[in-house]
């Protein structure tokens, strides 16, 4: 089964030279320090207002070489306490395709029930589809795990990121996480939200969600993807933050706000990034 591309026109350009260009001139335009990351944390939205930070994440991981990427999105929706799996065995660009580790896929399905095929959530949503153009570019022919992951629980983080390791055993592995610092809400509480959360994922406390979700009273739908991240990168040093913004509009008279961020989980000094 493939999966179509739905957002292409819609959240980036659908024309593939356009895309292509638009891609290799945010790429040379950003500067990190390392492109070596294992993790990265990439905004979720339309083109014009995260492709920096975007392009951002995928450069720290550009010279990973993986054999995986497990790229775990927010959900539009609410889907509770669930991680949903595609049915698709393919997933389309306008600059190619991109294959599913299905086997991997089906490892999932088989470690817990939480792991949920759900191809109609898939195809309506587009919290993975923003990433693919960078995969694409960046990691042609290297299978992806596209996972929704909803508002889970600390005990479902840590079962998520077992399940995961040993369906990912013995690839070199590069985790992506389609995810904002906050909703879109009012400024004030956006502001919270995002600082709130930064702090949490650069703390040395690689299990503390409970508390994170006992702190924020209304906290943003992205909890759950960032917490199989930063659960994933538990062994490694707390992010480095390469660079973050706002998108803002007006609607019924009131100011929304939400905050991006481009994050990156590098290996430590005596290790390698092929490790």
């Amino acid at each position: 089964m493939i999966r179509e591309s739905v957002a292409a026109g819609l959240l980036y350009p659908e024309d593939p030279e356009t895309l292509h260009a638009s891609i290799r001139s945010l790429l040379q335009s950003t500067t990190v320090e390392r492109n070596d990351a294992r993790a990265i944390i990439s905004p979720n939205g339309k083109w014009k207002d995260t492709g920096p930070y975007c392009a951002a994440a995928m450069k720290a991981a550009a010279s990973r070489e993986p054999e995986l990427i497990i790229l775990i999105a927010t959900p539009n929706d609410d889907i509770g306490p669930r991680i949903l799996l595609p049915e698709s065995d393919v997933f389309t660009t306008p600059i190619g395709p991109i294959p599913v580790a299905t086997e991997v896929i089906s490892d999932l399905a088989d470690s817990s029930t939480r792991f949920v095929y759900d191809e109609i959530a898939h195809l309506g949503d587009d919290g993975i589809e923003v990433q693919l153009p960078y995969i694409r570019y960046l990691f042609a022919g290297v299978p992806i795990v596209p996972l929704f992951v909803g508002r889970i629980p600390e005990d479902l983080v840590r079962v998520a990121v077992t399940a995961l390791e040993l369906a990912a055993r013995g690839r070199r592995t590069l985790y992506v996480a389609s995810a904002n610092l906050s909703t879109l809400t009012t400024p004030g509480l956006s502001d919270y939200q995002s600082r709130t959360v930064f702090h949490w994922l650069v703390s040395n406390d690689s299990t503390d969600l409970t508390g994170l979700l006992e702190e924020l009273s209304e906290p943003p739908r992205s909890i759950g993807a960032l917490s199989v991240v930063r659960y994933c990168c538990r062994r490694l040093s707390a992010p480095s933050l390469i660079s973050r913004g706002i998108m803002e509009t007006v609607g019924d008279n009131s100011a929304y706000r939400v905050e991006y961020g481009a994050l990156a989980y590098y290996p430590a000094d005596n290790e390698t990034s092929q490790d």
